[in-house]
């Protein structure tokens, strides 16, 4: 029990007063065979000082431990009662009956320690208990649902286990196939971050509503590249792919930029690109339309980077031109709105990589948390190059990345529960003498923080001039925990692309592979590397 600061004030009373009962009985003793006491006024005051003090940080200590106590605290209480002891022995100017009172407190506080330390060990103990039967629950959930990855459309269609890009106005969100040929679009988190994995960016995708249709994650890593300097801002020429210039300028006075912006809540990809693009001082408001009187609106600004003018000619007499804010940026309205650039030949922004290879994973769970299905995917973000000349190829390359997926360890005799995400090392080493190529999927490391002793080999399977990897047979992985491997089991494939120019060596792999480690074990997963 923890003692209040009366009792505590009483305790120390009751060993003063037994001190002055001591000191009389010292004092009219007249000898004996006890030894004299030290009566010195200071130094048995300073004593008295150093054991309240040690007793009241004791208790201070002490009454911090609870169920919720992390181990800092209740180690900071033992060490304090350990110096409120320690204080007490050491005292060399008081009676050996004022210490023991000063113990019988020091023991009150011990043992209210020791009851707060039982407790919470129980309180720990129960928290284990509920943290292990949701791994256990969570371990068969995700063992029924993960599975291989298919191609879009299985026959029958229930089988689907398909993800990657969407295309036109859904081209940056996620399309998922879950045991069904219906599309599910998976729009990006921006308020996720996920960690790089060996040099590729990671970004969240989910979907939640309608809240009947359960939910949907994903989290894919891409090997972006940097940004590339933008080009030359406009030309009165037409504008090509790869040429000189961004934009063409329009056909009437071959001097301005039509902004055609839409709607503030517009949906289409062009015009939320239009809009992110406008910036100027004079679109200051935090909300709603701002706008602009006159015949001939003149607002200077910039656009996609490039400094310059506005212009606006309203609709009609009764409209202004103006400026509506969006989640997106600026609509321009009310009128004909035109761009006039300071410089033709000053440069856009920097353009980001829009092109590139990807791999990740996603799961659905069901609206009442019942039923999950997990699997991986690779894929491309726009036109990535696909490999050549794989077969006139000599030589060995090694590739070296990241991985990431799901898993499962179920048991239901006493045996190992374990599962979520992971990330992992990946390699690849292909040999363009046979075209074959073989890989290893290690160091893993789990959502929790805690790595696991796992490998995964990736059996030989061969590579397509073009650069894709298949295995013909059966059983392609080899799921390893500790020292002891599983049989072989699950699948395995990829492809390499994009061509290094000079040695004809494709600079970048994807894949994906499912595993299995006896009845109890499953994962599957994407990984990405980099040639080296």
């Amino acid at each position: 029990m923890k003692k209040t600061k009366t009792e505590r004030s009483l305790l120390r009373l009751s060993a003063a007063a037994m001190l002055a009962g001591v000191m009389v009985l010292a004092g009219c003793s007249g000898g004996g065979d006890q030894p004299p006491v030290d009566t010195s006024v200071e130094d048995a005051a300073a004593d008295r000082k150093l054991i309240n003090d040690a007793i009241d940080t004791a208790q201070t200590a002490v009454d911090k431990v609870d169920d919720a106590s992390d181990a800092a605290t209740v180690t900071a209480a033992d060490n304090a009662v350990a110096a409120a002891t320690s204080a007490i022995a050491s005292a060399a100017h008081i009676s050996a009956e004022e210490k023991a009172a000063h113990n019988r407190a020091v023991t009150a506080i011990a043992s209210q320690l020791t009851a707060a330390k039982k407790s919470r060990t129980a309180k720990m103990d129960d928290d284990q208990k509920a943290i292990d039967a949701a791994m256990v629950a969570l371990a068969l959930k995700l063992h029924t649902g993960i599975s291989a990855p298919t191609t879009e459309s299985p026959t029958p269609a229930t089988d689907t286990r398909f993800a990657g890009y969407g295309s036109d106005d859904n081209a940056n969100n996620i399309r998922v196939r879950s045991k069904s040929t219906t599309n599910i679009f998976l729009t990006e988190d921006k308020k996720a971050t996920i960690a790089v994995n060996h040099g590729w960016d990671g970004k969240k995708y989910t979907r939640t509503t309608p809240a009947s249709e359960g939910t949907y994650e994903a989290v894919v890593y891409s090997n972006v590249g940097e940004p590339t300097d933008g080009r030359k801002f406009a030309s009165t020429a037409a504008v090509t792919d790869g040429g000189a210039y961004e934009y063409q300028l329009n056909a009437t006075n071959n001097t301005e930029l039509a902004i055609n912006t839409g709607t503030a809540d517009t949906t289409t990809e062009s015009e939320i690109a239009v809009q992110k693009r406008i910036k100027s001082t004079e679109f200051d408001q935090t909300a709603g339309t701002k706008e602009f009187k006159g015949t001939r609106v003149d607002v200077d600004g910039s656009y996609h980077g490039v400094s310059g003018k506005y212009y606006c000619t309203p609709s009609s007499s009764t409209v202004n031109c103006g400026a509506t804010i969006s989640e997106n940026g600026f609509a321009l309205v009310g009128g004909t709105w035109t761009f006039l650039a300071g410089s033709n030949e000053a440069r856009v922004m920097s353009t980001p990589d829009n092109v590139y290879a990807s791999y990740g994973w996603w799961i659905h769970k069901s609206s009442d948390d019942k039923t999950y299905t997990a699997s991986a995917f690779e894929a491309d973000k726009g036109a990535v190059p696909d490999a050549s000349g794989i077969t006139v190829l000599r030589g060995t390359a090694t590739y070296t990345g990241g991985a990431a997926g799901h898993f499962a360890l179920t048991s239901s005799t006493g045996g190992t529960n374990d599962a979520g995400q992971f990330t992992a090392d990946a390699m690849l080493n292909a040999d363009f003498d046979d075209d074959t190529i073989t890989g290893t999927i290690d160091s893993f490391m789990g959502a929790d923080g805690k790595s696991r002793d796992w490998s995964v080999e990736l059996k030989e399977a061969s590579i397509s001039d073009e650069g894709v990897i298949s295995r013909s047979a059966a059983n392609d992985t080899v799921w390893t925990i500790g020292t002891k491997a599983a049989d072989a089991s699950g699948e395995w494939s990829g492809r390499l692309q994009e061509n290094n120019a000079a040695s004809g060596v494709p600079g970048v792999g994807t894949g994906t592979f499912y595993t299995e480690y006896g009845l109890g074990g499953k994962m599957v997963g994407g990984f990405g590397v980099n040639s080296q």
